[in-house]
């Protein structure tokens, strides 16, 4: 569809993204975790991308996110997203 700034808006989205996303996240991760400035140490992941279900969720956290975002099952399934995340389908 159309985008903010015109066009077509294009792009990874949903199931697709999550193999990307989750790579970004673990290389992320393993930089802040090995940074010499203590301060980069403490900063929190945010993974988003491909968050579909509570399995997804769950690879988010143990590739270093903190926590995770869920636009897409968000935009799909409503507030029903949080139950699917946390395993209650």
């Amino acid at each position: 569809g159309p985008s903010a700034f015109g066009g077509q808006a294009q792009g990874l989205a949903g199931d697709a993204l999550h193999p990307i996303a989750l790579g970004n996240v673990y290389s992320f991760a393993r930089l802040l975790a090995t940074h010499p400035d203590p301060a980069m140490r403490r900063i929190r992941i945010v993974g988003i991308g491909g968050v579909t279900s509570a399995a997804a969720a769950a690879r988010m956290r143990a590739a270093g996110a903190s926590v995770v975002g869920c636009a897409t099952l968000l935009g799909r399934e409503g507030v029903r997203a949080f139950e699917i995340l946390a395993g209650h389908p």
